[in-house]
């Protein structure tokens, strides 16, 4: 399941402002009549393009030069093992979930829906079916070639901090007056620079919370580690015909379960926060369809207390 290699610039590529239809034709044989850059998902190193071939069929058409290979291994797993909900790439010719482009991932993917979660919210039968979906998700074992390709949860945030301290002197050199100011300022540079100055004692006192919980949570006793999806909130499930689907399984890992029930646990995106009711309707799947937290003393703390069946409360419109 592995991609296939193609001779740089063969049938050429993309570039910034064309079509990736040639490399598509060539390696899955599939003829696209249309494209449309799009920005979406969590790889900030790959280009997105909404495609339709000659049947009106939709894709998704990924060039990823970031991430890791689970991001297409991962659903083509799940979606092998019958878990539904889970949109699975297309194989090229050869029978790989993509093929390689100038050192870059290209792959394709059913374009799911327009209607995302997040716009619309989710009812009660869909928050049930989500959760199953996502306990059916952290039941999968994932076979030797996926397992070596996943990140697992060492509980440390080295990455985010450099991003910070990247940021910070982003701001530094752009600042007026500083050596690698643009001797111009256009009151941006001055607001952002204040901003940011602003926000430092609030982002130093995060990054050293970060610090604290993470060394707690490896000094106890590691937790199982699951396949996780990494970032299933709202903004990541899209709706068809009335049934949620999970996209962008960019930040597939091996973790414990709250990497991905935290985003059910509090919605993550401050817009659009996961009432009570939702989570217990989540919940309830989550257990019927073989989550198990009972055992989990560090997240039976966490979990709300399901109100009583028939409680009132619809979707979030």
């Amino acid at each position: 399941m592995r991609g296939v290699s193609y001779a740089p610039r063969e049938h050429g590529g993309p570039g910034r402002d064309a079509s990736p239809r040639a490399w598509v034709r060539a390696d899955f044989s599939l003829l696209l009549t249309a494209t449309e850059r799009v920005g979406l998902g969590a790889d900030t190193a790959a280009e997105v393009w909404h495609a339709v071939d000659e049947d009106g069929l939709r894709y998704a058409v990924k060039w990823s030069g970031g991430g890791s290979r689970a991001a297409l291994l991962v659903p083509a797993l799940l979606a092998a093992r019958g878990v539904s909900g889970i949109p699975a790439p297309l194989s090229t010719l050869s029978g790989a979930l993509w093929s390689e482009r100038e050192g870059r991932r290209l792959s394709v993917v059913p374009w799911v829906s327009d209607e995302g979660a997040l716009d619309s919210g989710l009812t009660e039968d869909q928050w049930r079916t989500y959760g199953t979906l996502l306990a059916r998700t952290h039941a999968t074992v994932p076979d030797p070639e996926t397992r070596s390709a996943l990140p697992r949860e060492d509980h440390t945030h080295a990455a985010e901090t450099a991003q910070v301290r990247a940021f910070q002197r982003a701001l530094a050199r752009a600042a007026p007056g500083s050596a690698h100011g643009s001797g111009s300022d256009s009151g941006l540079e001055s607001a952002a620079a204040a901003t940011a100055s602003a926000a430092s004692d609030t982002a130093e006192a995060l990054l050293a919370g970060a610090d604290e919980l993470c060394r707690r949570l490896r000094a106890r006793d590691p937790a199982p580690a699951v396949l996780c999806h990494g970032d299933p909130h709202l903004g990541n499930v899209l709706l068809r015909e009335g049934r949620p689907w999970l996209i962008d399984w960019d930040g597939a890992a091996l973790a414990p379960p709250e990497r991905d029930l935290l985003f059910v646990l509090g919605g993550v995106l401050a817009s659009a926060p996961v009432r009570v009711h939702e989570q217990a309707w989540f919940f309830e799947a989550y257990t019927a369809a073989g989550g198990n937290l009972a055992h989990r003393p560090r997240a039976s703390g966490l979990l709300p207390l399901p109100p009583s069946p028939g409680k009132p409360g619809g979707a979030r419109r």
